[in-house]
């Protein structure tokens, strides 16, 4: 019941901090930083998802070997 209540307190003020740190940059140069921020942004989400994906398939080649190693 608290997380949804404390994650959007959380999300509301990080909102607040980054509007009232960016509000004095002219429109073209907030478009352009945000725009690249948000290039740097979707890297990383890229890279994490990619690297949970090999998480997982270690974990299914690590039960298979245990599977084989256990039979004999």
């Amino acid at each position: 019941v608290a997380s949804p209540a404390l994650g959007m307190i959380g999300a509301i003020l990080l909102l607040g901090v980054i509007y009232r740190g960016f509000s004095r940059l002219h429109r073209r140069q907030a478009t352009a930083l945000f725009r690249n921020l948000q290039r740097l942004s979707a890297m990383y989400m890229a890279f994490s998802h990619g690297r949970n994906d090999a998480q997982k398939a270690m974990g299914v080649l690590t039960v298979a070997v245990a599977v084989y190693l256990g039979q004999e």
